[in-house]
């Protein structure tokens, strides 16, 4: 059995890192003892721009740390159970993180020499620029022993800045929602869209990198065209609100605003297909969330993305709001091209399973354990 120190933001913190490690939580095997340990806050109110919400907090977890607050990293010194080796993990998405990771590893290996340190990397690099974030990206990186990444493309940007580092490359596992969702026709209702026009969704956190500005302009290009109904529901973080009342001009209906987790359920239950409209990527979990539903995904063509998409499934150059418009249209030409799209996606979704990913992570854990 290997020990696992996870230290990772966990609900009440909301978003996709935070449900990933919930889902780690809920779906590891006994072959795996872990303990976890969370963050009262990750970041100062102004790092993290977007409108809030909170989830309701795990039950029995303990919450030692901040990710802005040295004192706190210090607790890391007594994490592990007992005696022997194991693995701290510790999910990693932005450079703003780099001073809690170097604090948080130090102080940890400074009482258990034995264990080795991982890096969950979400995103290797920051999704919007920031100063210093390839250096502080670097320092913190060089502290561990070894990598999980989501993707080819992931694993040759880590390459890129450690060259001998140690990587898993392990895909995005399922996203399913906590709830059950509602059949199509009574979502629907609850949502009142046209019953007759394809309710193409974008779903989630509205961030520059994510282009909903390309689904603006596809919508534009597509008023007036009785069959398509546009929805964007998610929190709209700074740099981005602009686009809301934009977006309802041209016939977008916008939920703006943190979602709950039955509001989700009702946005994915209503459509038809989903669409990401991503400049770039390092993953996505919304992608695994539609895989795990049966919903179809029409996506742009990022490096991140195109790895995990059905064989066939049509794809659209970033920013290229033409090409995405003339994607949609062939998908509304025959109702023939979308039930194919669902059925590609509905057979592929096994292939991201738990127990999948799982069953790469352990032995990658155990040689990291015994070495």
């Amino acid at each position: 059995m290997t020990n696992i120190v996870f230290v990772a933001p966990l609900p009440p913190h909301t978003g996709g890192i935070a449900y990933c490690s919930q889902m780690f939580l809920h779906q590891h095997p006994p072959e795996l003892a872990v303990h976890p340990f969370g963050f009262r806050s990750v970041f100062p109110r102004w790092l993290h721009p977007g409108g809030g919400g909170r989830w309701e907090p795990l039950p029995g977890i303990s919450y030692p740390f901040s990710g802005f607050n040295p004192i706190s990293w210090r607790r890391a010194a007594d994490l592990a159970p007992g005696e022997g080796r194991g693995v701290l993990i510790l999910p990693w998405w932005t450079a703003a993180l780099a001073p809690a990771t170097v604090g948080i590893i130090k102080h940890f290996r400074r009482s258990h020499p034995g264990w080795k340190a991982v890096l969950w990397c979400h995103n290797v690099r920051d999704h919007e620029a920031r100063p210093f974030a390839r250096r502080l990206t670097t320092r913190a990186f060089g502290g561990a022993d070894a990598f999980i990444v989501h993707s080819q493309a992931a694993r040759d940007e880590l390459l890129e800045l450690i060259p001998s580092a140690r990587v898993l490359t392990a895909f995005h596992p399922l996203y399913p929602l906590p709830v059950p969702l509602p059949c199509q026709e009574e979502a629907r209702l609850g949502l009142n869209p046209d019953p007759g026009a394809l309710t193409v969704l974008f779903l989630g956190t509205v961030r520059p990198y994510k282009g909903v500005d390309t689904l603006l302009d596809a919508a534009r290009l597509l008023r007036g065209d009785e069959r398509f109904r546009f929805t964007v529901a998610g929190d709209f973080w700074r740099g981005t609100r602009h686009l809301v009342p934009a977006l309802r001009s041209a016939g977008v209906r916008v939920e703006a605003g943190f979602l709950s987790w039955e509001r989700m359920a009702l946005h994915l239950a209503a459509a038809d297909l989903l669409v990401l409209p991503y400049r770039r990527a390092s993953g996505s979990g919304i992608l695994m969330t539609a895989y795990a539903h049966g919903l179809p995904v029409l996506a742009s063509a990022v490096p991140h993305l195109a790895e995990f998409l059905p064989e066939g499934a049509p794809t659209f150059p970033p920013g290229d709001a033409a090409a995405m418009a003339a994607a949609l249209t062939a998908l509304a030409g025959d109702p023939g091209n979308l039930a194919a799209l669902r059925k590609r996606f509905t057979a592929q979704a096994p292939a991201y399973g738990w127990d999948r990913f799982f069953a790469l992570l352990l032995p990658f854990l155990e040689r990291l354990e015994n070495e």
